[in-house]
This record gives structure tokens, C-alpha cells and sequence, in this order.
């Protein structure tokens, strides 16, 4: 490949793979379980939005019918209230 390509390759493998993931990985090992699942699952809808936004990408019907279902989902999750450790979990007995 070119040297602009090479650059390119070796940019993205660096900044947003390893920073990316980098950055992640750090949060959710701060965070609470649940919070950090809700944080990964969004992914996926806002990069709809951020290719909606930035690109002007469109989403089909379906698409947005499935987004908007995810979002309810995660919000449904992250607003319940917590259970408590299950039974056993972290016990010695």
C-alpha cells in the first residue's frame, strides 16, 4: 500500500482501536454492571444517530423500529431498581 494508506491503516489501528477500546475498558471496570452493559449495548444506536447526523445516513423502518426498542429496553433496565447479590453469590457458607 501507498504511505498515506499505511498511515491511515496504522492511525486507525492505534487511536480508535486501541484507544477506543482502551478508554472502554477503563470505564467499565469503574463502573457498576449494569451501568457498564446499558453504556455498551447504546453503541449500536448512536452510531445510527452519529451516521444519521454526521453522514446523513438513513434508517429504515425496521431499523428505527428496532433502535427505538433497544433504548426502551436500556432504559427500562438501568431505571430498575437493583435486586441485590443472588443468593450464594459471594458467600462463604
Amino acid at each position: 500500500p501507498s504511505p498515506a494508506t499505511a498511515g491511515a491503516i496504522v492511525y486507525t489501528a492505534l487511536v480508535c482501536t486501541v484507544f477506543g477500546f482502551g478508554c472502554q475498558t477503563w470505564a467499565q471496570a469503574r463502573l457498576p454492571a449494569t451501568h457498564a452493559a446499558v453504556a455498551v449495548s447504546l453503541e449500536a444506536p448512536f452510531a445510527a444517530l452519529s451516521g444519521r447526523l454526521l453522514l446523513g445516513e438513513r434508517m429504515g423502518a425496521t431499523g428505527l423500529a428496532g433502535s427505538v426498542l433497544m433504548f426502551a429496553a436500556f432504559v427500562a433496565i438501568a431505571a430498575r431498581p437493583s435486586a441485590g447479590p443472588a443468593v450464594g453469590v459471594g458467600s462463604t457458607e
